[in-house]
């Protein structure tokens, strides 16, 4: 089983990706080749009229500026309103750019997804962290950053280190749970500051947090300890 983190869950952290550039470059072309269709337009409105030639006595007026004034007016409208379109694209992709990046494994199968809730209820570190995951992005499941966190916990008080460094950055978010940033220290700590993500989240946390979050997780290690000799007391009287 693989463990599912959800890669940045900070707001506003993700930056434009390889995607997102594509599709601006892809919009971009077609904003050009519009342009050039209208400028081709607007030069056959300059020489024809509705198909006739400009020479044909009927039509011809060399000295009449309108053609002109009116192919400017009409052109200009024309970049505006592209140049109005891409930045609205652009934002478009901003703001999509602004929602966590979700793990690879996005689809789960309902045969294994409710093997992964049966191994998290029996009290699997590992299964537990990748259903608190489910519940955070909403796969397979309604959205509950509430119930994410509670998942994260049970497998974070078992020593499982993405477990922890989840824990962390719902902790400095506020995301499914009040935010603290002492906790969210403590777990970092726990989680070990070289875990991804984990020193640039340390860095935006204030002294005082960091002061606190120090004398947590040495509380919380104490805890873990504890829990691990006694279950190694009890496993070995099995």
């Amino acid at each position: 089983m693989k463990v599912l983190r959800p890669e940045n869950t900070s707001p506003g952290s993700r930056s434009l990706g390889q995607n997102d550039s594509g599709n601006l470059m892809r919009k971009t072309r077609v904003l050009l080749l519009w342009i050039l269709v209208c400028m081709v337009g607007v030069s056959g409105c300059q020489t024809s009229d509705f198909g006739k030639p400009k020479h044909d006595s009927q039509y011809s007026n060399s000295n009449d500026p309108g053609s002109g004034i009116g192919a400017v007016i009409v052109f200009g409208a024309v970049v505006i309103g592209g140049v109005f379109w891409a930045i609205g694209s652009t934002v478009g992709m901003s703001r999509d750019s602004d929602v966590p990046a979700e793990p690879r494994e996005r689809v789960l199968s309902p045969h294994a997804f409710a093997e992964l809730s049966a191994a998290a209820k029996r009290g699997d570190a590992l299964a537990q962290n990748n259903f608190g995951v489910c519940h955070y992005i909403g796969q397979a499941v309604v959205q509950d950053r509430q119930l994410a966190v509670v998942w994260y916990q049970l497998s974070a008080d078992q020593g499982f280190t993405p477990a922890q460094a989840n824990l962390a950055r719902c902790y400095a978010t506020g995301e499914g749970v009040r935010r603290d940033e002492a906790d969210a220290y403590a777990y970092a700590s726990l989680a070990g500051l070289k875990q991804p993500g984990m020193s640039e989240l340390v860095a935006g946390l204030s002294p005082s947090a960091i002061v606190a979050g120090k004398v947590r997780g040495a509380e919380l290690a104490a805890a873990l300890s504890a829990r691990r000799t006694a279950k190694q007391a009890k496993d070995a009287v099995r």
